[in-house]
């Protein structure tokens, strides 16, 4: 039987708008990388987010939205806890025309594999 990382491996191309840690980490050192959103709690991205990331909580993306201050010529990737809320989010995005990708297995993922974070908890 297979894995469901297996069956996320198999998936072509962006078709369900996925987006490994791995591939975002190469994408962050590109020419033009990705507008990282966090949807976390705040106190949990305060303590600990990913550099360059910008914060807002899930009931507030539709005001971020509104302002008009996303550009729709650059990704956004979507980062929630484990995956689940920022692929709603994600969809949300890419119905609205956007590039978006969620982060697949989340900031808990991005964090436990040794990707880099920026962390209040260092400093304490």
């Amino acid at each position: 039987m297979k894995s469901v990382q297996d069956i996320f491996n198999s998936l072509p191309g962006d078709s369900y708008g996925l987006i490994s840690c791995k591939t975002l980490s190469n994408r962050l050192n590109s020419e033009k990388p990705p507008l990282i959103l966090d949807i976390r709690k705040k106190p949990d991205w305060e303590a600990s987010k990913i550099d360059g990331s910008i914060h807002r909580e899930w009931e507030d993306v539709g005001e971020l939205i509104d302002s008009g201050r996303l550009s729709e010529n650059r990704d956004i990737v979507v980062v929630c806890y484990v995956g689940q809320s920022s692929g709603q989010v994600t969809g949300i995005f890419r119905t609205l025309g956007y590039s978006a990708y969620s982060l697949l297995d989340g900031f808990n993922e991005w964090e436990s594999t040794g990707y880099p974070v920026l962390s209040m908890r260092e400093a304490l």
